[in-house]
């Protein structure tokens, strides 16, 4: 534990009267003398180190108005004797009450013991904890264990000392090799069925702590420590691996799942089990894995949409591990034709002709990767590729390909159709690699910086992590964004936090303007309701508003084919054929169901492509109560104009509320008429 004693001095120097009333600005001064900190660790007793900072608050006592006195750091020459100094932000008076607190390690964005919502204290940490050989503390510093301390009813004259505790609880997890292969432990994990690592909202307090999720996107239910340097265990040899994770209660009926090396074991809670902060919780792991691929593994879910690509000539996936796409061959069928998500779904296919690759990134080795096909044809298709750098096997479902060397790419070229459900790669650190450190994030792109006063906050730039070797990446969708407050008017800066490392930049928040509108949009997309039945009625809600969508085709498209013209008119849908367009003409409405309120715009984006499609007419309608529709009276567009399939186009009109359609109407009498890809835009106030 920590026992922190607080003086007053003058200059370093101890002032003459302790009692003298001090003022703001007087320095102030802190020892701590058995710190539990962040670099020199022996166990959960580590030292302070120089230049350490924590933060000091001070308030009357038993009263919330907390004063921040910020960073108090100690000195080379102090850090054995612990002694931190610092400056009060606000001056004691005299015989006046005090408590005090402390929270480490020092962030300036935590102005208040109390409870709060910005300025974030890290447990642990959602990415994992790096930790060097087995039964080693020395990842247990810093950032991923915050402590605190307190001292109450402290009189002004009296100089107040602390103890200093645990925010985080340590969970040991003790690995036993129960098998005759040599074990090399390189990973481990504690997944919970709530959040207990990542970025919280840390009020001391009160008994207990509490730690609020910073948000959804920044706290983790699952715990990872990564090891380097570990050594083979034999038979009957144990390795401890520690996790710093937010003290929590695992109750009766609730599921822990420890992980080594992605070996998972399920335990159901037959009484409340507690993590408490400042303690250390051993759990056992007997490792009696029969043998499977080498090393730790990532797994793509290929059906549902994990894409980072998905067009007609390329489908890819990537992490930070490895990349992994499959590219359309010469006259094979487009890469993105069938894909998990898309179209409701459920597999992923790879076609003949086209080319799969799985590349590692640097500094990661494949061991393996296996696929789940969602049939066993499917499987031995994938099997009877021809592979490049790798060799296969299979067995029923599964296939098993093992590279030749797994620094480098594996191609494959695609015998025949092969669908999928998942492919879980296993790889290693490729021996003395290091992994980038980060050291900056960087702000561009044209993005927001005029707000209107209670606007919505929104970021449509980009953040680049920058690393020490050099090397960058886009982390937009990883980053928090704080520090703005757009009900005050005003210039305001935006902090943009990524994994501890902050950038900030300006914006302008303006007073809105008396009967000015904010215009706002939805998107209707032929692909959110057309499934993969062709050339029939589709309905659906979209944006929270019903549609209607005539005569869909297949692959996300709107059309016919030659055979089936009959079914692509507007004969069952009178209504929309508004002169002079006839309930016989070839076409395709994109209806509204439901009322929509204040349009002043339609728009439609370019198309990915089709068949005779070039010559396609479009008119907008209208009706205020959704039974006879009429052509809208345009300010800007011309009805019946030719569709712009390169650019879009779009249609203005006075704002009005009811219900729309947009009608796409074919010239050609005869073969295939067919729109891929139709996204209309609808620009609205409220």
């Amino acid at each position: 534990m920590l026992a922190a004693t607080f003086t007053l001095t003058n200059c370093a120097q101890e002032i003459d009267n302790p009692n003298d009333v001090p003022s703001a600005g007087i320095p102030f001064e802190i020892v701590a003398t058995s710190a539990e900190t962040k670099t020199v660790n022996d166990g959960l007793n580590t030292k302070w180190v120089a230049d350490d900072q924590i933060n000091i608050f001070h308030a009357v006592a038993e009263t919330n108005a907390y004063v921040a006195d910020g960073a108090f750091t100690v000195a080379e020459a102090d850090v054995a004797t612990g002694r931190f100094t610092g400056t009060l932000s606000a001056a004691l008076e005299s015989d006046k009450v005090y408590d005090w607190y402390a929270l480490y390690p020092y962030s300036e964005y935590v102005t208040t013991p109390g409870e709060h919502d910005e300025g974030y204290t890290y447990i642990g940490h959602s990415k994992g904890l790096n930790q060097s050989g087995y039964d080693s503390m020395a990842s247990l510093k810093g950032s991923v264990c915050p402590l605190y301390g307190i001292a109450t009813a402290v009189p002004e004259g009296t100089k107040p000392s602390m103890t200093m505790n645990h925010i985080s609880s340590i969970v040991a997890i003790n690995v036993t090799n129960a098998t005759e292969e040599a074990l090399t432990v390189t990973t481990a994990s504690l997944t919970a069925e709530e959040d207990i690592v990542g970025s919280y909202f840390i009020d001391i307090t009160k008994s207990p702590v509490v730690c609020t999720p910073s948000g959804a996107n920044y706290v983790n239910n699952t715990a990872t420590v990564n090891v380097s340097g570990g050594t083979e265990l034999a038979q009957g040899e144990s390795a401890i691996l520690y996790l710093a994770i937010k003290p929590f209660t695992a109750a009766t009926g609730e599921k822990l799942v420890i992980s080594v090396n992605g070996y998972s074991k399920e335990l159901t809670m037959t009484k409340d089990v507690t993590f408490t902060a400042g303690k250390i919780k051993t759990l056992n792991f007997s490792y009696d894995k029969v043998a499977e691929p080498e090393g730790t593994n990532v797994t793509w879910d290929l059906s549902v949409d994990q894409t980072s690509e998905a067009t007609s000539s390329k489908i890819a996936w990537t992490n930070d591990i490895v990349d992994m796409f499959c590219v359309q061959g010469s006259g094979g069928t487009a890469a993105n034709n069938y894909y998990g998500g898309a179209n409701s779904r459920t597999s992923t296919r790879f076609y003949a002709k086209s080319t799969l690759t799985i590349a590692p990134k640097e500094g990661f080795v494949i061991t393996s990767a296996v696929f789940e096909a969602t049939t066993a044809s499917y499987a031995n298709a994938l099997n009877n590729s021809t592979w490049t750098n790798a060799s296969s096997e299979v067995s029923s479902t599964k296939v098993t390909i093992t590279p030749e060397d797994g620094s480098k790419n594996m191609t494959a070229a695609i015998g025949g159709t092969c669908g999928f459900t998942s492919v879980t790669i296993y790889y290693v650190l490729e021996e003395g690699y290091v992994p980038p450190v980060l050291e900056s994030i960087a702000v561009s792109g044209d993005y927001k910086t005029e707000f209107t006063q209670g606007s919505e906050f929104a970021f449509d730039g980009i953040v680049t992590a920058i690393y020490d070797n050099g090397a960058t990446k886009n982390v937009t969708n990883y980053c928090e964004f704080t520090g703005y407050d757009l009900e005050q008017l005003g210039d305001q800066k935006v902090t943009v936090t990524y994994e501890g490392v902050t950038a900030t930049y300006d914006i302008t928040v303006n007073e809105k303007q008396q009967g000015s509108i904010e215009l706002k949009t939805f998107i209707v997309k032929s692909d959110d309701v057309v499934s993969n039945s062709a050339y029939q009625e589709y309905s659906g809600n979209i944006d929270g508003r019903g549609w209607i969508i005539t005569c869909g085709g297949n692959n996300k498209s709107v059309g016919v084919n030659s055979s089936n013209r009959a079914k692509c008119t507007l004969s069952s849908y009178s209504k929309y054929a508004v002169s002079p367009v006839t309930t016989s003409s070839t076409a395709s409405a994109f209806a509204s169901t439901t009322s929509v309120s204040n349009v002043s715009k339609i728009s439609y984006a370019a198309l990915s492509g089709g068949s005779s499609h070039a010559s396609t007419k479009i008119y907008v309608l209208y009706s205020a109560d959704g039974t006879t529709f009429s052509q809208l009276t345009l300010t800007n567009g011309t009805q019946g104009a030719t569709i712009n399939t390169t650019a879009g186009g779009e249609f203005e009109f006075a704002s009005c509320s009811g219900y729309f359609a947009v009608v796409f109407v074919a010239t050609n009498t005869s073969g295939s008429w067919r729109l891929d890809d139709v996204n209309l835009t609808f620009t609205y106030s409220e």
